[in-house]
């Protein structure tokens, strides 16, 4: 097995086995006392189980980092306490999902605990496991990758805190996490998912930040400070300068004793700010001056020189460091400055790519300004894939790389970048995807913008792998933006047709309305390329994903439209694949229109070209499997044609097709479509196990439109088992987080039910309104697929609001004791509802809903002595059905048609309309993405 990779972007390895630092020879800190018992004050609460977050704060060079190597200098000697850093990067760390935890996880993985702490990613946390590749075997690693594909932020999220958890409960562990400032997005919300879990953990987590770069940059950390701060869920230790007390201790400690050490301390004071890196380069520079000598052992000052110091000083802490750059040889110079263009950290080999000569040489001159604490620190060995071993070392402070750097010339910056990217380049051969956005940087810097937007691609790749969407725009929009600067051509605007369709998936799993809104400007720019190309092959994937966002929000003749183009289109290439989603596509926008005959021939359509091997998850760029979809949507076509028994058995299919494949999110849309479908049969405790599957699913995975279907139905079951208000509430609420991601289609279903909550409540002109509003919805999005059942709601509702009051419930098949009190106007009125609503269903040949709708008027004409008419018409109706009689609707229809006086004749068919073979058969090949998975999470 390979030595183990701190990040998957840079080859950065501890010089200590245990994966902590030690302070560099010679530092001591003063001044800081008090934050230092605060500090020790947090981690005896975290020793005691309550796991603590603490930012430390400052501008730069105040002593963040030297007041946490401090105290962690003083915790190595405790037992059982685990210490362990993260770095971010200011070059391309905030493209880097979750960079400097990934650093910490694999530092972790060091020493003697090594095999046992990789085996506990394994079991707790693959899928940040196979985001640090070098800790396991190739086809281990290969085999990893395959199973978690399509993870989840969420998932990863949780995993990563329940191992932190399980690594802090048995032995302390102290998380450093520098210069946050730098941080990529993910980290910070890894943070505010840890600081909001109680469970016990013997943790502590320090932050260091500068707060006004954090201002400057409208960092997103400020809000994450501020929403913890609020929720009393961190601690902050913002530093101030050090005053004259403080400096006096800290000439104290380097010099002995010195003549009046009050009269320097002030005017270092003065002179510094009290700012302690400053402080202790001017204290450097006194030395160098021989300001402060020594003589027979003893430092001294002389008095006339006091004043020196104060005129002979640069100003700022910039000006001195030039000063002490400017002091050293052209060659020592030249060896900072190439150091600077690779990075606050940079190795040997990257820098000699930009300087002639040997590589030991420049190594030993790295290695002296090291072991003297001028400029550099070790930072241990970098191994890359082509063999090259070198010496790893990072700038004492970041003020020390941006004085360096500013030194370099933009054409001699341009010069050097290249040649580091062509040497890190030949050194990871066909492995450069694993340092994708570190190389962007570097052509970008040098200009190659074509080879950048290439490494922005793949960066947005990688982080797309890790869950990381925002992080995954970061770079596509920067592509974008490094390829409007190429001059025009077919593979230009190929290349800018494949990152906006990336920026759209990205822009997908984000989810929210404003990322909706983008989605369509991606696609609609991506599809404006595709006709000045000539219909290249990405026009389908166009074509499909427009068709998803006029779908989702609500826009279904815009869909069925780009859906009919996508079918002729794959007619054309004669393309299983595209077949596919142009039957799925078109499938899906007829039930919503209410076209169900033509929308289940669809969906059966895609089910005979799906083949898993060639169109699954696993192996297709989709991010829910089209064959689940398909049987689950066949069964929403099934029940509503008036199928329930093979409705049930399709939806049981798709249920079954997404557990062999073992894909999450093809689950959650399964269990979708099993719901809603034992929900219309009245099958309640089904109802219940599949809501509870769906909703520990959705959390765990973050699946946040499922989780707020779950919320809608768990909330309709509350209802049922009278808790009538609370069940409201939660329904309320889930369509608030459907509608709040910007989708508009299907809300129509969910308001129907919410409307018969109202009705159930008593609370009959609030469901009066929602069913309005659901109408409303349905003639602007075109929906029509409830409208029946919906007008057959408005009917109820508007008989409720007249004084009907059944003695039985809605469902008796009783005559209303009060129907007397009903006006021949509100009974008029209700019974043009429900004749509408039958209207409605037969013209759609939706036998369920025209069903109900005859239940709803046989009663209604039943109360007006109209038992012939109402026998007829339901007899009618019952009548044509063949299965289901052990449903809910079908029970009340054979009870209010006895009551009416009618027969009771059930037609079996010998065979009933069956799934298709190629359907059927769909479950049943033997592909081997069929065989079972060990899969610890299901």
């Amino acid at each position: 097995m390979k030595p183990p990779e701190i990040t998957r972007k840079k080859e950065r390895l501890s010089s200590s086995q245990s994966g902590t630092r030690n302070l560099e020879p010679g530092t001591f800190l003063v001044g800081r006392d008090a934050e230092l018992a605060r500090l020790h004050t947090w981690w005896d609460k975290a020793l005691s189980g309550t796991r603590q977050i603490v930012f430390l704060s400052g501008e730069p060079g105040i002593g963040k980092t030297a007041l946490v190597d401090a105290f962690v200098e003083h915790l190595r000697g405790q037992p059982d306490v685990r210490i362990t850093y993260g770095q971010c990067v200011e070059q391309y760390g905030a493209g880097e999902a979750y960079l400097p935890l990934l650093e910490a996880t694999a530092r972790l993985c060091q020493g003697p605990d090594r095999e046992r702490r990789i085996e506990a990613l394994k079991r707790y946390a693959p899928s940040w496991l196979v985001q640090l590749p070098s800790l396991l075997e190739p086809q281990e690693f290969d085999r990893l990758q395959h199973r978690l594909q399509g993870i989840s932020r969420e998932r990863m999220l949780r995993e990563m805190a329940e191992t932190a958890e399980r690594f802090a409960a048995t032995r302390a562990v102290v998380l450093v996490l520098e210069d946050l400032h730098w941080s990529d997005v993910s980290t910070l919300d890894w943070l505010t998912y840890m600081a909001r879990r109680r469970e016990p953990a013997q943790l502590l987590i320090l932050g260091t930040y500068r707060p006004a770069d954090v201002l400057a940059s409208n960092h997103p950390l400020r809000a994450v400070v501020q929403e913890l701060q609020a929720r009393q869920q961190c601690e902050e230790i913002r530093l101030t300068p050090l005053g004259e007390e403080a400096i006096t201790a800290y000439l104290a400690r380097r010099f002995g004793e010195l003549p009046e050490p009050h009269l320097l301390a002030g005017t270092l004071a003065h002179r510094t700010g009290g700012n302690p890196l400053f402080l202790v380069n001017t204290v450097d520079y006194l030395v160098e001056q021989e300001i402060v000598t020594e003589e027979a052992g003893r430092w001294t000052i002389p008095a006339d020189k006091v004043m020196e110091v104060s005129e002979g000083i640069p100003d700022t802490l910039r000006r001195l460091i030039e000063r002490q750059v400017e002091r050293l040889s052209e060659e020592d110079q030249r060896a900072l400055e190439v150091a600077s263009v690779v990075g606050v950290e940079f190795a040997v080999a990257e820098a000699a790519a930009g300087l002639p000569g040997d590589v030991e040489a420049l190594e030993f001159q790295y290695e002296r300004f090291a072991h003297t604490g001028q400029f550099l620190r070790t930072e241990g060995v970098a191994e890359w894939p082509d063999g090259t071993l070198s010496a790893r070392y990072s700038f004492l402070h970041a003020v020390y790389h941006e004085v360096v750097s500013a030194r370099v010339g933009e054409a001699r910056r341009m010069h050097l970048h290249r040649r580091i990217a062509e040497r890190k380049e030949a050194a990871y051969g066909e492995r450069t995807r694993e340092i994708a956005a570190e190389l962007a940087v570097h052509l970008e810097q040098g200009r190659e913008y074509a080879k950048a937007v290439q490494c922005r691609w793949q960066a947005a790749e990688a982080a797309t792998r890790a869950s990381a969407p925002r992080e995954a725009l970061s770079h596509l929009k920067r592509g974008l933006e490094l390829l409007a600067l190429l001059p025009e051509s077919s593979e230009r605007l190929q290349q800018e047709v494949r990152l906006q369709l990336a920026l759209a998936t990205s822009l997908y799993a984000i989810g929210d309305r404003t990322a909706l809104e983008e989605m369509e400007r991606a696609y609609l720019r991506a599809r404006e390329l595709c006709q000045r190309l000539g219909e290249p092959p990405q026009l389908a994937a166009v074509l499909f994903g427009l068709c998803t966002v006029y779908e989702l929000r609500g826009e279904v003749q815009k869909g069925l439209n780009l859906a009919e183009q996508l079918l002729t289109l794959a007619e054309k290439a004669r393309n299983p694949a595209l077949l596919l989603r142009a039957h799925m596509a078109l499938g899906y926008a007829l039930y919503f229109r209410g076209e169900f005959q033509a929308s289940r021939h669809h969906f059966e359509q895609g089910l005979k070209v799906y083949d898993p091997d060639k169109h699954s998850p696993r192996v297709s760029n989709v991010a829910q499997d089209l064959g689940v979809i398909c049987f689950s949507c066949t069964g929403w076509d099934l029940w509503c044609l008036g199928y329930p028994e093979q409705a049930r058995r399709s939806v049981d299919s798709g249920l079954t097709l997404a557990h062999r494949l073992s894909h999450y999110l093809s689950e959650a849309f399964a269990l979708n479509g099993a719901i809603g479908v034992t929900q219309e049969c009245g099958e309640l405790p089904t109802v219940e196990r599949h809501v509870l599957r769906l909703i520990t699913l959705s959390q765990e995975q973050g699946f946040l439109y499922s989780r707020a279907w779950g919320k809608i139905v768990q909330g309709w079951l509350l209802v049922g088992q009278g808790q009538v208000e609370d069940g409201i509430a939660q329904l309320r609420q889930g369509i608030a987080l459907v509608r709040l991601g910007g989708q508009e289609l299907g809300v129509a279903y969910f308001m129907g039910l919410l409307a018969g909550a109202y009705a159930t409540a008593g609370r009959i002109s609030e469901g009066l309104a929602v069913v309005a509003e659901a109408l409303t919805i349905g003639r602007r999005c075109g929906e029509q697929f409830y409208d029946a059942e919906l007008y057959r709601l408005k009917g109820q509702l508007t008989l409720a609001a007249g004084g009907w009051r059944p003695e039985a419930g809605s469902s008796s098949p009783q005559v209303p004791s009060l129907q007397s009190l009903v006006s021949q106007e509100v009974l008029r009125e209700a019974e043009e509802y429900f004749l509408k609503a039958l209207a409605l269903a037969r013209h759609q040949q939706a036998k369920s809903f025209e069903l109900r709708a005859a239940m709803s008027l046989a009663r209604l004409w039943r109360t007006q002595g109209k038992d012939v008419e109402a026998r007829q018409l339901l007899e009618e109706i019952y009548g044509w059905f063949t299965e289901g009689f052990d449903t809910k609707d079908l029970r009340e229809a054979e009870a209010l048609l006895i009551a009416l006086g009618g027969t009771v004749a059930r037609t079996r068919a010998d065979s009933l309309i069956a799934q298709p073979a190629d359907a059927q058969s769909a479950l049943h090949r033997p592909h081997s993405i069929f065989s079972p998975a060990p899969n610890p999470q299901y």
